[in-house]
């Protein structure tokens, strides 16, 4: 009998039917069946495994190549592919204690079982139900008792960044997990001072529907109150505001963009932040948007035209492949949106705890320190390099920085709060962040997790 298991197996449908491998259109009435739908979620999960996109954009897709799932279907499939990503590291622990090895098949039917009790659908287009064995360790892995359950596991998140995480967010890190791990993201919106200012977005999006409340933390943020679709209101439509976290709005504010300037946005994507700084700037001066992904800076064109922003060039390649002459000493400011983790967004992405690696995080520390030094060149005497991660974990923040500073003479730290300050925001947060760096962390601010240095370039 497995170690967690102490009394009789709880009642589970016979096995006998092999796995089928693909989901076939089983709709009822009211939508597909049962079965169907855990069929769909374990192979979402499946695909995730070596996927390279999202799980948001593999979901899309995933449900246009069938359009017979309806959205009761797509909200109960989707709501068990994210339960299982935001328990898995209780569920993998239970499973192993009882002896039962950790597939998304099993990972399905235990998270099944323990929210909605045992008794699974059975029908011809279901998944494989659970054999003999597999059913006694279902069992078993129910009776198994998280209080005394190790930390990633009570808290979902893999085992070996443990240290990582100690040395990272020091005695609180328990409770910063849990925010990070099992809060909900609320959705943020940044209204377009080319074309409107909060209060009168707040009004035309009220009488759309749409409830908001003013975040203090950035100048023009609205947070929806209630859960709704504001990319698809009219105001979304006529570029009067960007979906975009509080969190992303403040750090960005720390370029201090100003009319005139020439800033360069390395590793811009689909441009949040450059949006934002375009409008800071009154669309005079210039943004250098740079990434290496193409359909990326598509989608940033096509939003800088919803919004009315004229003043981004964009500009396709890898940060280390150097830059035209007339761009290197010139930027007022240099951002570098650094790749990394994710770690800081587990609330929005959960499938990114269980993508990481030891050598991927080793990786970036490689990466974003080459971006930092190329990022250098371009900075002029007496300008800013504002460096910024979405995570939480000080290999890839406070490391690269303090690296990159020992290389770099001619740059010092200049204190975000100072940068801040001199850049018009007078509301600052009360945040975490050694020897002058900013943490933005969804405990304490209610936003994703950030990471900010400010760092200036001598005059001599």
């Amino acid at each position: 009998m497995p170690a967690c298991a102490r009394a009789t197996s709880m009642t589970w449908k016979s096995a006998g039917k092999p796995r089928t491998t693909a989901v076939e259109p089983v709709v009822r009435n009211d939508g597909m069946r049962p079965e169907a739908r855990l069929e769909a979620a374990i192979e979402i999960l499946d695909r995730l495994e070596t996927a390279q996109s999202s799980l948001e954009d593999l979901m899309r897709g995933y449900f246009r190549e069938r359009r017979y799932a309806g959205s009761g279907d797509r909200r109960a499939i989707g709501a068990t592919v994210y339960g299982v990503l935001r328990r898995r590291g209780e569920l993998d622990w239970r499973l192993s204690k009882a002896k039962c090895r950790c597939d998304n098949r099993l990972r399905v039917f235990f998270l099944t079982t323990l929210e909605h009790g045992p008794g699974l659908a059975e029908g011809p287009h279901g998944p494989e139900l659970p054999d003999e064995a597999e059913r006694e360790a279902l069992s078993a892995a129910v009776l198994c008792a998280m209080e005394t359950a190790p930390a990633w596991a009570r808290l979902n998140y893999p085992a070996w960044l443990e240290g990582e995480i100690a040395e990272s967010l020091g005695a609180s890190h328990e409770a910063e997990l849990r925010a990070l791990c099992e809060g909900r993201a609320a959705t943020d919106l940044r209204a377009n001072t080319l074309k409107t200012d909060r209060d009168r977005l707040a009004g035309m999006l009220a009488e759309e529907g749409f409830a908001t409340e003013p975040i203090a933390l950035a100048p023009h943020a609205l947070r929806l109150t209630a859960d709704g679709r504001a990319d698809q209101s009219r105001a979304f439509g006529q570029g009067l505001f960007e979906i975009q976290d509080a969190g992303s709005q403040f750090v960005a504010q720390l370029t201090g963009a100003r009319q005139g300037q020439w800033i360069a946005d390395i590793c811009a994507g689909a441009g949040g932040k450059a949006l934002a700084m375009a409008a800071d700037m009154d669309n005079r001066g210039q943004i250098f948007a740079i990434d290496v992904d193409a359909g990326r800076l598509r989608r940033l064109a096509a939003r800088a035209e919803r919004a009315g922003v004229r003043n981004i060039q964009t500009r396709r390649q890898p940060a280390e492949a150097g830059w035209p002459d007339d761009w290197r000493g010139r930027m007022d400011a240099v951002l570098v949106d650094a790749p990394c983790s994710g770690s800081g967004t587990w609330r929005r992405q959960p499938e990114l705890r269980w993508r990481m690696t030891a050598e991927g995080l080793a990786r970036n520390a490689v990466r974003q320190g080459a971006m930092l030094d190329a990022a250098a060149d371009l900075v002029k005497p007496g300008g800013r390099l504002v460096y910024i991660t979405c995570s939480f974990l000080a290999a890839e923040n406070e490391k690269p920085v303090t690296d990159f500073l020992v290389r770099h003479a001619d740059f010092s730290v200049t204190p975000w709060r100072e940068a801040a300050a001199a850049a018009g925001v007078t509301d600052l947060p009360d945040a975490d962040g050694a020897h002058d760096f900013l943490r933005l962390t969804p405990l304490k601010h209610g936003v994703d997790g950030f990471f900010a240095a400010v760092m200036t370039r001598g005059l001599s």
